[in-house]
């Protein structure tokens, strides 16, 4: 069994490791810490995405890394798949002058 235990209200002993489980947040009454950490699900990523490109009109692959806080290269793949499941969703321009619209009502 591991010996983790809060060493104050920020600070943290982890003999666990990598691997922090929900129950230890819970454990030390950090539920919205643990869902923090976990970082964005790609339900959540895609919204983001989607509303960032309705209010400003495009978004580029480094802007995608840096809302959804992930990789240039998750960032392109969630990019092709976002534009895969909607047909409104569209890439423009190709290589450095890529970006995407999506092709409806602007908000």
């Amino acid at each position: 069994m591991y010996n983790d235990y809060a060493i104050s209200e920020r600070l943290f002993h982890w003999q666990s490791q990598s691997t922090t489980s929900a129950s230890l947040y819970k454990r030390f009454h950090m539920k919205a810490e643990y869902v923090r950490t976990k970082g964005f699900e790609p339900l959540q990523q895609e919204q983001m995405i989607i509303a960032y490109v309705k209010k400003h009109g495009s978004i580029r692959r480094a802007e995608v890394a840096d809302l959804c806080k992930i990789s240039d290269d998750q960032a392109k793949r969630l990019l092709k798949s976002l534009s895969e499941i909607h047909e409104e969703f569209k890439m423009v321009g190709v290589r450095r002058g890529a970006h995407y619209v999506w092709e409806g009502r602007r908000e």
